[in-house]
């Protein structure tokens, strides 16, 4: 059930509108998620309802069977996945408060000039002194977009988003999407090249074959921080995982081959 949609419905305020509402949406195919009500009492009443359905065509008959029902009408809809997306799902946000003038002179003009000096006389200190040691450069093309394929580079940003959301809320790291619009891997590596050191790692993610592999070959040789392509390396580790847990389910030792039951 991949749409989510809230239709908001005004239905009279009597026993059995909610039954005959429900019956209209399992009628159709659709499955009920939450119900809120917004303001109840009189003749009518207001609710959202949350409606799971597999493809906007089945939300349209859901619509329908409830329009026909004497009584109760659909106010207004919205897409929960459109608004989760509304806006963008990340934003940069700053670690330090700035509250006063002191502040902005620490984290800006003057004292950020003695930073700086520091990072120009020992180079190391930048992962130290800025976000470098707690940033990923997530950098695509759009060529190989989940199972949606080459959708080019401003269609794959929501996806970019959604795994520096990951980023942020599984590892605590802050990851930008960068969208190097270049189907090429030569002008792919260059562009990544020139951006790098404004990050400690880079991610590469759903890019196609077989330029994925050279891209990622060439950018782990020519810079001197982690390079990983998501979908060979993440794969790999999901299905490592599996083979270790059935092994370990089975008595079965990968160093030695060896298994402790019989097959």
């Amino acid at each position: 059930m991949e749409f989510h949609e809230v239709l908001r419905v005004r239905s009279r305020h009597r026993p059995g509108f909610m039954a005959k509402l429900c019956s209209a949406v399992s009628t159709a195919g659709a499955i009920i998620g939450e119900i809120e009500t917004v303001s109840t009492g009189g003749d009518f009443s207001v609710r959202d309802i949350t409606v799971e359905a597999k493809d906007e065509a089945m939300v349209e008959d859901v619509v329908k069977g409830i329009e026909q029902i004497d009584g109760i009408s659909v106010l207004s809809r919205i897409d929960r996945v459109f608004e989760k997306h509304r806006g963008g799902k990340i934003q940069v946000v700053s670690r330090v408060k700035l509250e006063k003038v002191s502040d902005l002179r620490q984290i800006y003009t003057p004292g950020v000039a003695r930073v700086c000096r520091a990072i120009e006389k020992e180079k190391d200190l930048v992962r130290e002194l800025t976000w470098t040691g707690s940033s990923v450069a997530i950098c695509t093309n759009g060529t190989r977009v989940l199972g949606l394929g080459d959708i080019g580079v401003e269609a794959s940003l929501p996806v970019m988003e959604g795994k520096a959301v990951l980023y942020e809320k599984c590892a605590g790291l802050s990851a930008v999407p960068i969208l190097v619009d270049a189907k090429d891997a030569a002008t792919f590596i260059a562009t990544v090249e020139k951006i790098a050191k404004s990050f400690g790692g880079i991610h590469l993610e759903d890019i196609s074959a077989p330029e994925c592999f050279e891209i990622e070959a060439e950018l782990d040789r020519l810079l001197d921080r982690p390079v990983m392509h998501d979908d060979r390396h993440g794969t790999a580790v999901a299905a490592l995982v599996a083979a270790k847990n059935a092994c370990r389910l089975a008595g079965f030792d990968l160093k030695t081959r060896k298994g402790s039951r019989s097959s």
